[in-house]
C-alpha cells in the first residue's frame, strides 16, 4: 500500500476470518508511519502461536520485529516505525477464529515520547510501540539517551 494514509482489515472483517490463512501488507507511506489497530479480536493462545499479527519495522518478513499480537484487545494497538515502511503479517491456524482486525495507518512526525526505560536495551511502550534502530560496531557499546522517557512518565 503506497499512500500517505489508508485502512485495511483482516479477511472477512467484521465477520470471522478463515482458518489456515496468511496475508501480508507492505505499508509505504513515504515518511515515518503510525499504525493503529482500532478493533483487534484474534484467537488467544500462549506465546501468540495460533492466530497472530506480526508488525515489522521495514518492508519485508525479515525486517526487525516490532511485535507479535493476538487475543482480544480493548485498547487500540499503536505502532510507530523508524522509517517509511511497515510489514504486517497475519497468520491463522486450523482451529478457532474470531472477528479479526481493522487497522489504519498514516504518516507521522511522532517523536515516540511514550517510552519507558525498563532494562538496558529494552523499552516498554506506555501509549505506543516505537522502533529505534541502533548501529553498533563489533566490540563497541551502545548507550542510548532516554531523556524523552521522563516526559512520558509524567504525562
Amino acid at each position: 500500500m503506497k499512500a500517505a494514509s489508508g485502512n485495511f482489515n483482516s479477511t472477512g472483517f467484521p465477520a470471522s476470518y478463515p482458518n489456515d490463512a496468511s496475508k501480508a501488507w507492505i505499508i509505504d507511506s513515504g515518511a515515518r508511519v503510525e499504525l493503529t489497530f482500532n478493533v483487534f479480536s484474534l484467537q488467544s493462545c500462549r506465546d501468540c502461536s495460533c492466530d497472530y499479527v506480526e508488525v515489522r519495522d521495514g518492508p519485508s518478513l525479515v525486517s526487525p520485529l516490532i511485535g507479535r499480537y493476538c487475543g482480544n484487545r480493548t485498547e487500540p494497538i499503536r505502532v510507530v516505525s523508524s522509517d517509511a515502511y511497515l510489514f504486517v503479517y497475519f497468520k491463522t491456524d486450523s482451529s478457532a477464529s474470531e472477528r479479526g482486525f481493522n487497522a489504519r495507518y498514516a504518516q507521522t512526525t511522532s517523536k515516540c515520547l511514550s517510552l519507558m526505560f525498563i532494562l538496558p536495551f529494552h523499552f516498554k511502550a506506555m501509549k505506543a510501540v516505537c522502533c529505534y534502530r541502533f548501529k553498533v560496531l563489533m566490540g563497541e557499546r551502545a548507550c542510548p539517551r532516554l531523556e524523552e522517557s521522563k516526559t512520558a512518565i509524567s504525562t
